[in-house]
């Protein structure tokens, strides 16, 4: 089962680079709020990398971690 508001972060997160999060919520098309409640959900998990704003909950920029990346190349192998 597949869940569009996680697709499209991953999609946007894909080449393994700090993206800062407008950059996030441009290429996602999601709301802001989305976007921030999926990265901290990504990230207490261990999916996401982000880097937040001083004295702030609020990311700034986030990444996939290299195990995530891993894991989706393993997949997208599979799916051939």
């Amino acid at each position: 089962m597949s869940t569009p508001i996680f697709d499209d972060i991953l999609d946007a997160l894909k080449d393994g680079e700090y993206h800062d999060f407008t950059t996030i919520h441009w290429k996602s098309r999601l709301n802001s709020d989305q976007v921030e409640a999926a990265l901290c959900f990504l990230a207490k998990y261990g999916f996401v990398s982000r880097q937040r704003r001083p004295h702030s909950l609020h990311t700034k920029r986030a990444k996939l971690t290299p195990t995530m990346l891993e894991f989706l190349k393993r997949i997208k192998e599979l799916e051939k």
